[in-house]
C-alpha cells in the first residue's frame, strides 16, 4: 500500500476506520510488528503521527478501557504504544497565517520543525482534509501536497495522508470524486481507500 520515500493517500468516508488503520500502520512500523495479511518490509523506526482532526482526550478514549459498565470516573487499561510512535496534536485552525503566506507554507514549516525535533522520517497526517481553511478546499489541498512533495525529497520522508471523502450511502462504490482523483494521481505515489463491506 505504501513504500519508503513515497507519498500515499488513504481516503474514505468518516467513521469507516481510516484513523484506526493509519495508527495500526504507524505502530507496525514503529514497533516492528506485522499486520496480517500485509507484509512489513520497513525497518523499525520512529513514526511521527500528526493528529489534525482529534484531541488528546478523544485519542485516550479510543485506546483505553472503562469499567463498571461505563460508570468509571477515570479511564484505565490504556494501550501502551511503542516509544518510537510520536503523536502530535496540530490545530490548523488555531495557527495564524502571516500576510503573504498560505496554509501550505505554514504547515510545511511546522512539519519541518516537527521532523527535526522528533528525528522521524515516516510521517502520518490525519487528516489532510482538516488542515484546509475551507471545507474540502481542493486548491489548499493541492498546495499542501506540493509542499509535502518538496519536503519528501529534501528530508527523505515517507508520508501517509488521510483524506475524508463526502458522505455516501453504503450502496455507492468506494471512489474519489473525479476532480480529486485527477489532482492526486499526478502528485502522489499511491492511493487506496477504506470503506464498509456490503456483505
Amino acid at each position: 500500500l505504501w513504500s519508503e520515500n513515497e507519498i500515499a493517500v488513504m481516503f474514505g468516508d468518516s467513521g469507516k476506520g481510516k484513523s484506526l488503520f493509519a495508527l495500526q500502520i504507524a505502530e507496525s512500523i514503529a514497533a516492528g510488528r506485522r499486520i496480517d495479511p500485509f507484509a512489513r518490509r520497513a525497518m523499525i523506526q520512529k513514526v511521527l503521527f500528526i493528529d489534525v482532526s482529534g484531541t488528546d482526550k478523544q485519542f485516550e478514549m479510543k485506546y483505553s478501557k472503562d469499567h463498571a459498565g461505563g460508570r468509571a470516573r477515570f479511564l484505565h487499561g490504556h494501550y501502551s504504544f511503542t516509544r518510537n510512535l510520536i503523536r502530535v496534536e496540530y490545530d490548523g485552525g488555531a495557527v495564524p497565517i502571516p500576510k503573504g503566506e498560505t496554509t501550505a507554507d505554514v504547515f510545511c514549516r511546522h512539519l519541518r520543525q516537527m521532523v527535526a525535533e522528533s528525528g522521524a522520517r515516516v510521517v502520518v497526517i490525519d487528516s489532510l482534509t482538516s488542515l484546509g481553511r475551507s471545507f474540502y478546499g481542493m486548491r489548499e489541498m493541492i498546495e499542501i501536497i506540493n509542499g509535502l512533495r518538496r519536503l519528501r525529497k529534501e528530508l527523505w520522508l515517507s508520508i501517509l495522508l488521510l483524506i475524508q471523502t463526502p458522505k455516501t450511502n453504503n450502496l455507492t462504490p468506494l471512489r474519489l470524486a473525479p476532480a480529486m482523483s485527477r489532482a492526486l494521481a499526478s502528485r502522489v505515489d499511491s492511493i487506496f481507500g477504506i470503506g464498509e463491506s456490503r456483505v
